[in-house]
């Protein structure tokens, strides 16, 4: 399986540069992370540092002659186009890897404050 993720143009991978914190970025960064540790590669691909791989890619530079940088993130399952003009859910990723997506979201108690199971403090 391979899949690419082609992203626009920004400073770091990771969505924690710049003024404020981009927390779909972060997201991917995440799941980037957790399906490498999987055994699942993506191979992300940033419009500034790796101008190659979307000058060498056809239906990238295709796409974007025709459509413009908008519909960045494109993401590419097996060489098909899989979406376009956002990024992936995890949904979609368990669709396409067959791994359910973890995530560390806090337990809520019986209050439904958010604190976890320890309760307040």
């Amino acid at each position: 399986m391979k899949i690419e993720l082609f992203e626009s143009a920004m400073c770091c991978p990771t969505g924690l540069c710049g003024p404020s914190i981009n927390t779909e970025v972060l997201r991917i960064s995440t799941v980037v992370d957790f399906l490498d540790q999987k055994g699942i590669t993506i191979k992300r691909y940033n419009l500034t540092s790796n101008t190659k791989e979307f000058v060498s890619n056809k239906t990238i530079n295709e796409m974007l002659d025709k459509e413009g940088d908008n519909i960045l993130p494109i993401t590419i399952v097996d060489g098909k186009v899989e979406k376009k003009g956002a990024y992936p859910s995890n949904a979609e990723f368990k669709e396409w890897t067959g791994i359910t997506i973890e995530t560390n979201k806090p337990k809520k108690n019986e209050s439904g404050c958010g604190c976890g199971e320890t309760g307040c403090r």
